[in-house]
């Protein structure tokens, strides 16, 4: 087992001088090892760590619950793979200045790899880059890359990253997630089934993306990914476009809508003729 009195005893903690040696050497403070598989995680509160959890390079683990953490990092929160996660009731700001590189590309939760993972109970907030004018400015709450299978969020939020809120690039299953202030709230590059969705602002802090209440990314070829929302929330104070599809075909089908958007908003944009549509009670704009 591992327990936040087993990290406290290590001297983990924002005015040790292990944390300051584990900052420079971008080292997180709990690490996961290969005899954390099968472990129980509470870790409690984190304060000032370059990374609160993860493991030394790709090392994959199983059978790990993290449940209860509260952190103030600086450039991520958790960093982990590996096959039957859990996630649970863990809070994850990123502390002040945005980060300036892509080398320290700040994310609160990144999931390289892994299968029949579940993140319930949990926030993302305030992963951030500023970078020069004319490139991608990355910086998401939640990120999950492909070859990542059994997938779930449930009461997730993700608010206030420079990006994205959630970049989910594995097919997901959603219910009871929300995001704003993000640049694009949530990215979908794959399938994702998705019982209630919470949409509020969306901010662009700088660079070269156009932002998006949900961005999904079409496939060129015949078919592309499925979005199955059952019910969609929008409170926005500010024009948006809603859902946008890029780069080719994908099916979009919300089943209901509640939508409080100002005048010049737009509900759906993809590109004539690829992809298909449904839309149900409630989903317009005004």
């Amino acid at each position: 087992m591992i327990a936040a009195a087993a990290a406290a005893a290590a001297g983990f903690g924002p005015s040790s001088s292990n944390a300051r040696a584990l900052n420079a050497a971008r080292r997180p403070a709990i690490l996961l090892t290969g005899k954390s598989s099968g472990a129980t995680l509470r870790p409690g509160t984190i304060d000032g760590a370059y990374r609160a959890v993860g493991p030394p390079g790709k090392l994959p683990v199983s059978d790990v619950t993290i449940d209860g953490l509260q952190a103030h990092v600086i450039r991520d929160c958790i960093r982990i793979n590996g096959t039957r996660i859990i996630i649970r009731n863990v809070h994850c700001w990123m502390l002040p200045p945005p980060q300036r590189t892509m080398h320290e590309l700040p994310e609160g939760l990144h999931i390289k790899s892994g299968d029949h993972i579940r993140i319930e109970d949990s926030s993302f907030e305030d992963f951030q880059m500023s970078l020069d004018a004319a490139v991608y400015w990355n910086g998401d709450g939640v990120a999950v890359e492909r070859g990542v299978s059994d997938i779930s969020f449930r009461n997730v939020s993700a608010n206030n990253n420079s990006d994205a809120g959630f970049d989910i690039k594995s097919p997901v299953s959603m219910d009871g997630v929300s995001a704003s202030g993000n640049c694009r709230n949530f990215r979908f590059w794959s399938d994702a089934d998705i019982g209630t969705i919470r949409i509020g602002d969306v901010t662009r802090r700088g660079g070269s993306s156009a932002c998006a209440g949900i961005w999904v990314g079409g496939s060129p070829g015949q078919t592309g990914p499925s979005i199955r929302i059952r019910n969609l929330i929008v409170n926005a104070s500010k024009p948006l476009k809603i859902v946008a599809v890029q780069k080719g075909n994908a099916s979009i089908r919300i089943d209901r809508c509640t939508i409080r958007a100002p005048r010049g908003s737009e509900l759906l944009k993809m590109q004539k003729g690829l992809g298909s549509a449904e839309l149900g009670t409630g989903c317009k704009v005004l």
